[in-house]
């Protein structure tokens, strides 16, 4: 049964991302064509410099996974339910205090990176952005102990709920009202998303109070060192995204970071479709390491080798698409948005493959790698943007990135492997090496096109080019043994699903 909830779970997680990537995709196009690439550089910026607020998260929300899993392992409603209220009044009440000064700061901040006419846009809009990240912090508290409950499909529900209503919401404010219509229908979508989720828990949970109101010390201590390691972890990574954006305004434009959120966004939609189905696990690896521990070896290569045959021709196809996904999605070739996807998908392609073991130590609470990588990438980003971005302008920033993921990746994936006893040369499966040899011929071929178009090559021609390549990879993603073995999962999940054994479990 725990097979078939890790599988259910995996799944709806795939679906809810792809209905998130399919509703992005028309969100970006309606804010490109109502606000131009400034103002969603702008409002992209305000995001990023926002979210460095999470600090009040004191990294609670990341450990109600594991200890909501351990509780209801345990059948300690009781412990359950005051974990959950103590969580959530921690953090509603922590950021509250701290939203004057994250407002001083974030116009600070604003102020390094923007001028003008773009700096008064972004201040007036701060406001609405600190609300609405203050309500989808304590939001995501309720998402997490459905995470660690297995209710992995309802809260993907939820998710897939909050994608479409800010997507419409956004089409009637945006080209009226602007910015502010669109942090005003950040706000009030959070808000629904917030009351949503806290019915949807209180059904598992019925216990709970109506409202939180219940603070244990206790608990709060259990928590707080798993927390830290987390809140460390968190830190790092939120800085990354408004440093990164921050010294792209500064050595670049501000129309650049517009292209550049469009190009992360869309990475970041691909990637979750691989991180979101593997993140199922960490309740697995939590259960497994109080009961198991001998276990979880044999459940990261298993989960390692699955994604590194799924991520290899995934971000290989970005890379090389490149170009052609700028025509679709912004209506001609915009080299801002092909150059950041290219060398976003080399960054984010390598740090993936440190996924399973950055999970699997979330699992069984060692967290010591998790916290060293993201403290390489953090430092390194600062100084390779600063460095790289005063030579080669926004380029550099975003080069910069990209060696800070690939180092902070190896670090991860290395340690884990080392420490736990598992050959390096899992590190590169046996059974994907052809399929490497192909993704990597692929993609440098596709790359080397894009360039010789500047000197002549036609447009059919790099339209050929990409296909061909495009082809080659799935041709070889095909008839690996992988393939196989996903779609017998695949049918003997639906045949469950049809059974009416299954359904209330849906």
């Amino acid at each position: 049964m725990r097979k078939e909830q890790i599988l259910r779970s995996a799944t709806s997680s795939v679906i809810q991302i792809v209905v998130a990537s399919v509703v992005l995709f028309f969100l970006y196009k309606t804010l490109l064509r109502s606000l131009g690439p400034g103002d969603l550089g702008v409002w992209s910026l305000v995001l990023a410099i926002t979210s460095i607020a999470q600090v009040a998260n004191l990294g609670i929300t990341g450990s109600i996974v594991k200890y909501v899993a351990t509780y209801q392992a345990t059948n300690d409603t009781e412990k359950l339910t005051i974990l959950i209220e103590t969580a959530t009044l921690t953090v509603c009440f922590v950021f509250l205090a701290l939203m004057p000064l994250a407002y001083l700061a974030g116009r600070y901040l604003l102020h390094f990176a923007l001028e003008g006419v773009s700096y008064v846009a972004a201040v007036s809009i701060l406001p609405h952005a600190l609300v609405a990240f203050w309500i989808m912090m304590v939001t995501s508290i309720f998402q997490s102990a459905l995470y660690g409950m297995h209710q992995v499909p309802l809260r993907n529900l939820l998710l897939i709920a909050d994608s479409i209503l800010y997507l419409v919401a956004c089409s009637f404010l945006a080209p009226k009202f602007g910015l502010s219509g669109l942090a005003t229908a950040r706000v009030f979508v959070n808000a629904f998303i917030l009351f949503a989720n806290w019915i949807a828990l209180k059904r598992h949970i019925p216990g709970l109070p109506f409202t939180p109101r219940r603070w244990n010390k206790g608990v709060f201590r259990e928590i707080a060192g798993y927390s830290l390691n987390l809140q460390i972890i968190s830190l790092l990574t939120i800085l990354c995204d408004p440093v990164t954006k921050g010294l792209m305004s500064r050595y670049g434009s501000i129309s650049a970071v517009g292209y550049y959120e469009m190009a992360n966004r869309m990475i970041q939609q691909c990637r979750s479709l691989l991180v979101n189905a593997n993140q199922v696990l960490i309740p697995e690896f939590a259960h497994l390491s109080a009961l198991a521990p001998e276990k979880i070896t044999a459940v990261y290569i298993r989960s390692y080798r699955l994604l590194y045959y799924l991520a290899l021709p995934l971000f290989s196809a970005i890379i090389a698409a490149a170009p052609v996904i700028s025509v679709f999605w912004i209506g001609r070739y915009e080299r801002d948005f092909a150059l950041s996807s290219i060398i976003l998908g080399i960054g984010w392609l390598l740090n993936t493959l440190c996924v399973p073991a950055y999970f699997a130590s979330l699992g069984t609470g060692d967290l010591r790698w998790n916290v060293r990588s993201h403290t390489a990438m953090g430092v390194l980003n600062v100084i390779l943007g600063l460095a790289l971005g005063s030579f080669f302008g926004s380029y550099g920033v975003i080069a910069g990135w990209m060696v800070s993921l690939i180092v902070g990746g190896a670090m991860l994936g290395l340690a884990y492997h080392v420490e736990n006893g598992i050959s390096l040369k899992e590190l590169l499966p046996a059974s994907s090496r052809l399929l490497t040899l192909f993704c990597l011929c692929g993609t440098a071929v596709s790359c080397g096109a894009l360039f010789d178009s500047r000197y002549g090559l036609t447009e059919r021609a790099l339209d050929l080019v990409t296909f061909s390549v495009l082809m080659a990879i799935v041709t070889q993603a095909w008839f690996h043994p992988m393939r196989r073995e996903i779609f017998g999962w695949v049918r003997s999940m639906k045949k469950r699903l049809i059974q009416p054994q299954s359904l209330p479990y849906l």
